[in-house]
């Protein structure tokens, strides 16, 4: 996908319109294509796509099909054909059966007035499955804790969304493009 220089204020947030003959489209739960504006897996059609994975067959077999590929990532195509990334399927939490979509807990969480970042992932549960488990880098001079911020998204979000442990942090790991590693703050907090 490219985003040209006349959308790019239009559609900041986007990765684009596809380009060449490659075609992007969104697939719903069921397999089918998705209609504009709902969030599924993200496809890429196309004679550029590759065969599969180098020694990977079982990733392959899952993940691509003739001149297809069915991305990890999660996203919609609004009205005007612009493709919006919002997550990965992997950062998916599952709490008590149910999908827990971390993006909208750290939008919950950031619309508190002390909280300047945060990041949401999930950790193995033996009640839940997975449990919700958020950082959080407080504003200079903020005064609230873990339980301020609990306390606020209740009328916010849905009981099972609130996060069951909240840690306030310095600073969040982050890759060279500014995005959280998850990864490495389950280590730096001791859930690994």
């Amino acid at each position: 996908t490219a985003l040209d220089g006349d959308s790019i204020y239009l559609k900041s947030n986007s990765a684009g319109k596809s380009i060449g003959q490659n075609k992007i489209s969104v697939m719903t739960k069921s397999g089918k294509r998705a209609a504009k504006n709902y969030i599924g897996k993200i496809v890429i059609e196309g004679k550029s796509v590759a065969k599969g994975y180098f020694n990977e067959i079982k990733n392959t077999k899952q993940n691509f099909a003739k001149n297809k590929f069915v991305t990890n990532d999660l996203g919609y195509i609004d009205d005007d054909g612009f493709l919006f990334v919002t997550s990965r399927v992997d950062d998916i939490i599952i709490s008590g059966g149910v999908n827990v979509n971390p993006d909208e807990i750290e939008s919950a969480v950031l619309n508190h007035p002390a909280v300047k970042e945060t990041a949401v992932f999930g950790i193995p549960d033996d009640y839940w499955g997975q449990a919700v488990i958020c950082a959080v880098i407080l504003k200079r001079n903020s005064k609230t804790g873990s339980a301020g911020i609990k306390k606020f998204l209740k009328n916010k979000i849905a009981s099972y969304k609130i996060p069951k442990r909240i840690y306030i942090v310095k600073k969040l790991p982050k890759t060279e493009l500014g995005k959280v590693k998850k990864s490495e703050l389950r280590k730096i907090l001791n859930l690994d």
